[in-house]
């Protein structure tokens, strides 16, 4: 990341195909010398990609293998139901993405290149350490077979929308491995992480364990109400030991990163509406699943953004009790975490940033507050774990 990117204006203007040498082939999935990737990584794809004829996992241009698809929809934009989190474990950035999908002006904002183009280069803008980057990656994309799917051939991480004519998500996904390292690197993380990531806005976390009492469940509950009609960006993780593969008591996916579309009522009922950036969800508590009683024509309507639970579970979107989040057994979730988007109230933001800051001495820094009223918010960041191979260094192994 610290060499700096290519003209991407000049290389589209001049249409002549484009690749990414600094970020290609098999370094694009794991650093074979560092990190000790995971075992199951190697064995997979060594073996598939040393084969000597196809159908075997390859890489190919994203839009060569969607004809007619493109980056963004028609009116390039963005919604919150086009990613797909894929076979890398991204939650916390791809549910950070459908977050901030939400409202479309923001996530455009991430995106420099707006559609494809001959050149086959794509250009995006992520913030590291609270500093504006651009990131410039060609779009080919790893694809794989599985003769037993009625689409056989299919992307082995984010995949496209439901309609497979939008490519945004896995190629934004495939920009984030870049920012990592790798997809190996980029494999586990934080939601805070990724919501400052696209944004750069403060983000706070609420722990469901925290809430003991009524007063701090109520707290709680008013600040995420004002939260979602102030239009904050809001994710969610669930508990666990590091595998998505295993269900909490709720049918959720353990260890894993989610999107709070929505805060609402019915009748006294405090529920938040949910997705899982898989596109998919087994959520099954009993009273609120797709396919519960509580779904009336009338509650139906109740529903933020237009949503109808008793279907919407196919693009991974459900309703859960607020209540939930703080029970003292069966939580279904773990924390919350809320990204205060306020541009739009005239708040800007500004950096210092300071390289090779290991002479062992704690630095002091001053900040003269304005003379405004309002709030001020600070943030102090490194860079990402697992960014950095150890082979950089001479004093030995890296620790994250």
């Amino acid at each position: 990341m610290k060499k700096a990117p290519p003209n991407w204006q000049d290389i589209i203007t001049k249409k002549t195909a484009w690749s990414d040498t600094d970020f290609e082939g098999k370094d694009t999935l794991y650093w074979s010398s560092t990190f000790n990737p995971k075992a199951g990584w190697i064995t997979k794809y060594d073996t598939c990609l040393d084969k000597a004829t196809e159908p075997y996992c390859r890489f190919y241009d994203v839009y060569t293998k969607f004809p007619g698809s493109n980056l963004l929809n028609d009116k390039k934009e963005v919604t919150f139901t086009e990613p797909k989190q894929g076979g890398a474990g991204t939650c916390y950035i791809m549910s950070s993405v459908a977050t901030v999908a939400e409202f479309p002006t923001v996530m455009n904002e991430v995106f420099l290149t707006k559609e494809k183009n001959e050149a086959g280069i794509m250009a995006v803008q992520f913030y590291i350490r609270g500093k504006p980057w651009h990131v410039t990656l060609d779009t080919k994309l790893l694809f794989n077979v599985d003769n037993q799917l009625v689409d056989p051939v299919y992307l082995e991480f984010a995949g496209p929308d439901d309609t497979k004519k939008i490519m945004w998500g896995a190629l934004l996904e495939k920009a984030w491995a870049k920012v990592k390292g790798n997809y190996d690197n980029a494999d586990g993380g934080f939601v805070n992480s990724g919501l400052r990531v696209l944004t750069n806005v403060p983000v706070f976390t609420y722990s469901g364990k925290d809430l003991t009492d009524q007063t701090k469940q109520d707290a709680t509950w008013n600040i995420l109400v004002a939260a979602d009609k102030a239009n904050y960006v809001i994710g969610a993780g669930t508990d666990g030991g590091g595998n998505d593969q295993e269900n909490n008591s709720c049918g959720m996916a353990m260890s894993h990163a989610y999107t709070i579309l929505s805060t609402f009522l019915i009748g006294a009922e405090k529920l938040l509406l949910i997705r899982n950036p898989w596109g998919s969800t087994h959520y099954s508590l009993a009273g609120w699943k797709h396919d519960s009683a509580i779904w009336t024509a009338e509650n139906i309507k109740l529903v933020p953004l237009g949503i109808n639970p008793t279907t919407s579970h196919k693009q991974g979107i459900f309703v859960m009790p607020y209540s939930k989040f703080y029970a003292s057994t069966d939580r279904c979730l773990d924390e919350i975490m809320v990204g205060h988007m306020r541009n739009g109230e005239g708040y800007k933001d500004s950096w210092y940033d300071k390289d090779g800051d290991d002479d062992g001495v704690n630095d002091v820094y001053k900040v003269t507050v304005p003379a405004k009223s309002g709030d001020l918010y600070f943030t102090a960041e490194t860079y990402f774990q697992r960014t950095i191979p150890n082979s950089c260094f001479t004093g030995g192994e890296v620790t994250p």
